[in-house]
């Protein structure tokens, strides 16, 4: 070779090396920039923290951390989230039942990624306002299009769980929110932010729908990710049903033991029902002694707990009170959470070793509504889960839940054999009166109301409530007579007896003890006519009754949005509210309500024909008695009823006026009565003195003889 070939030989060799080494260079998918803005803005921070680390020397604790994961790459350390798209998933349906869809859902459940949590939950069978129910009876097929159009004023189907804006975060329900994960030696805590579970799966059929979605964590090799465990959460909704079956799966990838803890947040959002005051609860029950007992904390207990800080509830493997469920409810509405125990025979998850918490949060009024300005936020915390090596037995573990969400329904509770020996019945707050809360007399009374609703007046619970209380009056009308008349017959004796007493007072006015006797002298003389006082008996045994419907019209879901007529008595869950204004008035509020007023003045005119001593005969003491009760009780009635549900009105309003006819009925009869008796009463008359059985006879001398 010439040195002409070897030089041309030499500088196409280094042109060579020259393109090489700058397309090698190239190549490096670490520098190179990405589609994706994250991946980028990681690259920059690594290129940072590179710098840093050139102009600084790492210190003894960073360097031996650097080696551990050169030496074992799978350390928790290194793990982070595989973030997922942000793919939102609807679940259910809010179309109408009808003959082409006459299994439909009862629910509408919005899956959110974040957690893979229930962002809402709305009821088919339930509206937010009477107006929306009216209007969806109009034209149910083309409702959810009106909705869209009109998202302001149309406020939709009634949603029981929604998102709460918190001053910190936005709270969502049953989310899994936090893990805390043990490997060998290593221990870490993963707080998700952002991260999106991934939707893997979704499947709908003729009887129900789910979705699946999955969260990966691991670390990057140089080539490909590595999953160290898997999260699998499935949410399955049947039709016709107010249960939603979830299961969380956790999956161990490693050839190494896993220790978890897990969070999972419970129901929260849930709005204030009842317009007298707010009857949200944190409902729970625990296992004490074998038998389930609820526990229920008002809303009223948020304004002494501290905001933010968790309140332990309890735990499911507790010796003594083992905590069984948990939820949120409010007076018709609510959703409850159920951990399935590992074995049949059990009630509580005791093998899962759950801690239960309930935590006040106070949201940002600017993005959540009123009413949940201060609420509950509730979750438990699942420990000491054991995941074994992958392929081996324990590897993988299946959590399941039942949780409820719909309406606070005794039928409901008692019939879906789970509910009913959960207890759930426990929520439905009862309203009634100590001994007299009869449960049985409640249920009946109920059950028949439902059925003169729904088979005699198409679904019109005003009807049916008028009908009730001519039933019940039918019923009691022998009672009621026969105390009316014994009322009147006492009466009458008191008049009687009035100028003996009164001269009895004049008498012994100094001697209480000496008028006490000669009272009940007087008394026993002529029969007391204080024993017609026992014609109040049969009355006394209508409270029962009056307690039950109390209680039931009070706490029934059915008469929520159910009304009398389509102008006025809409909603027999609220006050009438014939005319309403912004701006709320002292001991009135925001609305005029009719039917109170019209319950004030049937009162009146009820005590007014009550029977009631005569004015001629009545002491001056009992005289000012008789005329405060005329006034004083429909007064009483009208404030205490005022902003009462008008379904309660009503019962009384009917019950009243119907017994003010009765009244009018029984009165005429005694009249009638008294009338014939005086007819057939005969009086004679003999001068000189009485009758001759009533004279005394003389005494008899020794001479007298008969002639």
């Amino acid at each position: 070779m010439n040195s002409k070939k070897f030089a041309m030989f030499l500088l196409l060799a280094g042109g060579g090396l020259l393109i090489f080494s700058l397309l090698n260079k190239g190549s490096d998918k670490k520098d190179a920039p990405t589609d994706d803005p994250k991946e980028n803005q990681q690259i920059q921070q690594e290129t940072v923290e590179k710098k840093v680390s050139d102009a600084t020397p790492p210190s003894p604790a960073e360097i031996t951390a650097a080696k551990l994961q050169a030496k074992d790459p799978s350390n928790p350390t290194t793990w982070k989230v595989k973030d997922g798209t942000p793919e939102t998933s609807r679940m259910g349906s809010l179309a109408p039942k009808n003959y082409k869809n006459p299994d439909g859902y009862k629910l509408q459940l919005i899956i959110d990624p974040r957690g893979a949590a229930v962002r809402t939950a709305r009821l088919t069978d339930f509206f937010q306002t009477v107006k929306d129910k009216q209007l969806y009876h109009r034209d149910p097929d083309n409702y959810g299009k009106t909705v869209a159009k009109n998202p302001k004023k149309i406020k939709g189907h009634y949603t029981v769980l929604r998102p709460v804006e918190g001053k910190d975060k936005e709270y969502l329900s049953y989310g899994t929110e936090k893990y805390k994960v043990t490997c060998g030696t290593y221990s870490q805590e993963f707080v998700p932010g952002a991260e999106n579970w991934r939707k893997t799966k979704a499947a709908t059929n003729d009887t129900q729908s789910s979705v699946t979605y999955e969260l990966y964590y691991g670390y990057q090799s140089p080539d490909k990710w590595i999953s160290t465990f898997t999260l699998q959460k499935t949410f399955t909704l049947a039709k016709g049903s107010y249960s939603v079956d979830v299961s969380l799966k956790l999956i161990n990838h490693l050839d190494k033991e896993i220790k978890l803890e897990i969070e999972q947040a419970g129901p929260t959002g849930v709005a204030r029902e009842g317009y007298r005051e707010d009857e949200r609860t944190l409902a729970m029950a625990v296992v004490k002694d074998g038998e389930v007992e609820p526990i229920l904390r008002a809303v009223k207990v948020l304004k002494e707990a501290k905001i933010g800080e968790n309140s332990p509830l309890g735990k499911s493997d507790a010796t003594d009170q083992s905590v069984m469920w948990y939820g949120f409810v409010n007076k018709f509405f609510g959703s409850i959470s159920y951990v399935k125990p590992l074995l049949s025979d059990q009630l509580s998850a005791a093998s899962y070793n759950i801690e239960y918490f309930g935590k006040a949060i106070d949201a940002d009024v600017a993005a959540s509504a009123e009413d949940l300005k201060r609420t509950w936020d509730t979750s438990i915390k699942i420990t000491e889960i054991i995941l074994a090596p992958v392929n081996e037995k324990n590897s993988q573990m299946t959590i399941n839940m039942d949780i409820f969400i719909g309406p606070k329904d005794r039928r409901l509770f008692l019939d879906n054999p789970l509910y009913s020996k959960l207890e759930y019945v426990d929520t439905v707050a009862s309203g009634s009166c100590g001994f007299l809360a009869w449960d049985w007399l409640r249920n009946g009374l109920m059950w028949l109301l439902t059925f003169f609703a729904t088979k005699l007046f198409f679904g019109n619970y005003g009807l049916a409530i008028i009908l009730l209380v001519l039933v019940v009056r039918v019923i009691l009308h022998p009672l009621t007579k026969k105390g009316q008349i014994s009322m009147a017959n006492m009466q009458k004796n008191m008049a009687k007896l009035q100028p003996k007493i009164s001269k009895l007072k004049e008498k012994y006015a100094n001697d209480k003890q000496a008028l006490s006797a000669e009272t009940m002298k007087l008394y026993k003389e002529h029969g007391n006519p204080m024993t017609g006082m026992l014609g109040c008996l049969p009355m006394m045994l209508q409270m029962p009754i009056w307690v039950a419907l109390f209680s039931g019209l009070n706490t029934s879901v059915n008469l929520r949005n159910a009304g009398l007529l389509p102008f006025w008595l809409t909603d027999l869950a609220a006050p009438d509210q014939l005319i309403t204004w912004a701006d709320s008035i002292p001991l009135i509020g925001n609305s005029f309500n009719l039917l109170p007023i019209l319950l004030c003045v049937a009162m009146y005119l009820q005590t007014k024909m009550n029977p009631s001593m005569n004015s001629a005969t009545a002491t001056p003491e009992q005289a000012q008695q008789q005329k405060m009760m005329k006034y004083m009780m429909p007064i009483m009635m009208l404030f205490f009823f005022y902003k009462a549900p008008s379904g309660l009105t009503l019962y009384i309003m009917a019950s009243t006026g119907i017994g003010v006819v009765e009244q009018m009925v029984i009165r005429k009869h005694i009249r009638e009565r008294d009338e014939l008796a005086a007819a057939t009463e005969t009086v004679v008359d003999v001068s000189g003195g009485g009758m001759r059985g009533s004279r005394q006879k003389k005494p008899k001398g020794p001479g007298w003889q008969k002639r």
